[in-house]
């Protein structure tokens, strides 16, 4: 959001509206749901019906004090707020991503030195398989041949 003054007439999104008065976005839903905001809109337009409050409800619903209202409060802290928040999130799942590459990479290396081993164990298979064939052919008669 730009940084900018809080009007009673300016209306805000659920997020933006707990962000501001310091509560749950559930809060403010209920609060829309039992008509304590009863200048809320939902945006018909909008796929995701966003649903706008005004600054105004807020206050009235005692949600919000008027004096920063009055004063102009700059949004601008709301928006520091959420990006510290976003930051935060992003930085955890990161964190999170990288500890999932290192077991999977870890996973990967177990399964190419089993694979390795058995690459080995068949190959020796064979060659025993071979020098048996070739005893195997070494000990039978020859046809025609007298004993």
């Amino acid at each position: 959001m730009p940084a900018q003054a809080l009007r009673s007439d300016d209306f805000l999104t659920i997020r933006d509206a707990a962000d501001v008065c310091g509560v749950s976005m559930d809060t403010i839903r209920r609060r829309f749901k039992d008509g304590s905001l009863p200048h809320s809109r939902v945006n018909e337009g909008d796929a995701t019906r966003t649903i706008r409050v005004p600054v105004g409800d807020l206050v009235a619903a005692r949600l919000l004090d008027a004096a920063p209202v009055e004063a102009s409060a700059p949004l601008e802290a709301l928006a520091a707020r959420r990006s510290a928040k976003l930051v935060a999130e992003l930085e955890l799942t990161i964190a999170t991503l990288r500890s999932e590459v290192e077991r999977r990479d870890d996973v990967i290396k177990e399964l190419r030195r089993r694979a390795d081993s058995r690459d080995e164990t068949t190959s020796e298979l064979r060659e025993q398989l071979r020098f048996m064939r070739a005893l195997a052919n070494a000990e039978q008669p020859v046809a025609g041949r007298a004993a």
